[in-house]
């Protein structure tokens, strides 16, 4: 029932094998139908457990969205059940250019017979709507271009998630300028309770980021859809649409999200 009620939520009817480009089809699927997002840290002040039983409640049964560490744990449990050999590793963001200090994301390891890719569907923002294989190959879908490269600086079990700018091309690559950091990686799991010990720093507590920034953010086909603290945000084929949120956040989490936060 589990596998059933998530490919539902995605849209799908199945997943083709255990290749890669099923892993393709589950990435770009949640991205579109599933939103990051803090509400129940920011507004309501409510904790954020991450035992399965509860994601499964809150993603699946109440049509609502969560941060990396609920969205990218749910997403492994299907991968798992599915029969793919995943698990959750630790990360740390690169926000406006600078690198958290500690680790404060969680994303997901694939092993396919022709090697590791790492998945990830909980960044909040720019985030490759495809598995990224670990083997430094630069891969191009949808007009984004994601490749992974090794942190040497950081040890052997350590590797940087990168991407090209805007809509960039594969022969920009080798231009610096062009090249985004978006996180350091490590391959190794990262256990159950690590993920909610962190989380629990991240949401909780008066020093916890997600308590001072509300964040809602889903891919569409043609751009994406956002909300940040008290603005909302459209972006569709180059054309931008902001809105003030004002007294609206549970209309506009409705019309444009899917979220109804009394459900």
């Amino acid at each position: 029932m589990f596998v059933q009620k998530y490919l539902q939520r995605l849209g799908m009817s199945e997943v083709p094998g255990l290749s890669k480009e099923a892993l393709d089809q589950l990435a770009y699927a949640h991205q579109l139908n599933i939103p990051f997002e803090d509400i129940d840290i920011y507004d309501l002040h409510l904790p954020v457990p991450l035992d399965l039983t509860a994601l499964e409640a809150k993603i699946l049964d109440r049509d609502r969205g969560g941060y990396c560490f609920e969205l990218n744990a749910l997403l492994c449990a299907l991968l798992q059940r599915l029969g793919f050999r995943a698990w959750g590793i630790p990360a740390r963001v690169v926000d406006l250019g600078q690198l958290s200090d500690t680790v404060n994301h969680r994303a997901n390891m694939v092993e396919l017979p022709e090697g590791r890719f790492v998945i990830d569907v909980g960044l909040g923002g720019a985030m490759p709507p495809f598995a990224v294989p670990l083997d430094g190959t630069r891969c191009q879908q949808r007009g984004e271009v994601y490749w992974v490269e090794p942190a040497e600086e950081f040890g052997a079990v350590w590797f940087w998630l990168k991407r090209l700018r805007g809509k960039g091309l594969l022969d920009d690559v080798d231009k610096a300028r062009a090249q985004v950091p978006v996180m350091l990686f490590g391959i190794e799991e990262i256990p159950d309770e690590e993920c909610q010990r962190i989380s629990d720093q991240l949401s909780q507590g008066p020093e916890a980021p997600f308590r001072f920034e509300r964040l809602v953010n889903l891919r569409t086909p043609h751009g994406y859809r956002a909300i940040t603290n008290d603005t909302y945000i459209c972006v569709e084929n180059g054309v931008k649409e902001t809105l003030p949120v004002a007294d609206n956040l549970y209309d506009l989490l409705w019309e444009r999200f899917g979220i109804d936060v009394n459900r």
